[in-house]
C-alpha cells in the first residue's frame, strides 16, 4: 500500500485533467484487480503475482483516494478543512471495518486439512513423507500440538495430515474484496 502514496502524488496532474470520475473508475478497476491479482498469487504460491497485485492496489488506492477530496472541496470551499477530513477519516476508518471482513471470509472459505491419524507408515524420500493412500503414494506432514497452537483453526489433532488438502480461505477472501470494493467504487464514479 506505500504505493498508495506515491501514485496519489503522481496522478495529482493528471486526475485534474482526465476528471474526477475518470480517477475515480481508474483507482476502483486497479484496486480490484490488484487485489484479485493478488488472490491468483496466493493461490498459485507465485510471491511476482502477490507483488504485482499489492502494487496495482496500492496505485489503485491512490487514483480512489484524491479524487472525492478534490470533489468535497470543490462542493463546500469555505469548509475546505472539514471536508477533506470527513473524507481522509472516510478512508482511514475503513481498516476498521476491512480488517474484520478479511478474517471472518478466511474463516467462511477455509477448509481444514485431511487428518489421517496419529499413526502412519511412512515412506521418507527426498526428505518429504508419504503414505500410501489407495494405490499411490501421498505426501503427508506430521503436526506437533504446538505446530497446531499457532493456527487460527479450531479443531485440529497432532498427528498426520495430508499435504495440499486444505485451505486458509485468503485467496477466496481477497478475491471478494477486491469485487466488493471495485464495484462500489465504480458506482460511486457514477
Amino acid at each position: 500500500m506505500a504505493a498508495g502514496g506515491i501514485s496519489a502524488a503522481l496522478v495529482g496532474k493528471w486526475q485534474l485533467k482526465a476528471g474526477l470520475r475518470k480517477a475515480m473508475v481508474t483507482g476502483g478497476i486497479l484496486f480490484g484487480s490488484g487485489l484479485a491479482l493478488t488472490a491468483v498469487g496466493v493461490t498459485n504460491h507465485s510471491l511476482p503475482l502477490v507483488y504485482t497485485g499489492n502494487l496495482l492496489s496500492g496505485l489503485g488506492y491512490g487514483c480512489a483516494y484524491t479524487p472525492p477530496i478534490q470533489a468535497l472541496i470543490n462542493w463546500f470551499p469555505d469548509k475546505k478543512g472539514l471536508a477533506s477530513g470527513i473524507v481522509i477519516g472516510g478512508f482511514g476508518s475503513g481498516a476498521l471495518f476491512f480488517t474484520p471482513a478479511v478474517n471472518a471470509m478466511c474463516t467462511k472459505f477455509s477448509t481444514l486439512p485431511t487428518y489421517l491419524g496419529s499413526s502412519l507408515e511412512v515412506v521418507v524420500e527426498n526428505g518429504r513423507q508419504f503414505t500410501r493412500i489407495g494405490d499411490q503414494l501421498q505426501e503427508v506432514v506430521y503436526a506437533t500440538a504446538s505446530d497446531l497452537a499457532k493456527l487460527p483453526y479450531d479443531g485440529l489433532t497432532e498427528g498426520f495430515y495430508v499435504v495440499g488438502s486444505g485451505n486458509t480461505g485468503v485467496a477466496a477472501s481477497l478475491a471478494t474484496i477486491g469485487a466488493i470494493y471495485g464495484a462500489n467504487i465504480l458506482i460511486a464514479s457514477l
